[in-house]
């Protein structure tokens, strides 16, 4: 049952990650194309837009890439934990 827990809970983490990058390119995309910013390059966003809005796209693009070792790592942690607690 620890296991089941452990695959479940890891699992949300995995969709969480996944939703958080569609929620800050979507929120941060309608105000950089409002400021005529261009989300394929980072160079067009210039001094217009607040650096805020860029760690927000650039941890959104950091989760993106390693999308696969933080899914594994998240994985093997929840499995870790699950069989720690139930060898207790």
């Amino acid at each position: 049952m620890n296991f089941l827990m452990a695959l479940v809970v890891a699992g949300l983490l995995i969709l969480g990650m996944f939703l958080f990058r569609w929620v800050v390119r979507h929120v941060f995309g309608q105000e950089l194309q409002q400021r005529g910013g261009d989300l394929s390059r980072e160079q067009n966003y210039g001094m217009e837009v607040p650096s805020g809005v860029l760690v927000w796209l650039s941890l959104a693009d950091f989760v993106y890439v390693y999308r696969i070792p933080i899914s594994l790592l998240i994985l093997v942690c929840a499995l870790g934990c699950a069989w720690y607690c139930g060898n207790g």
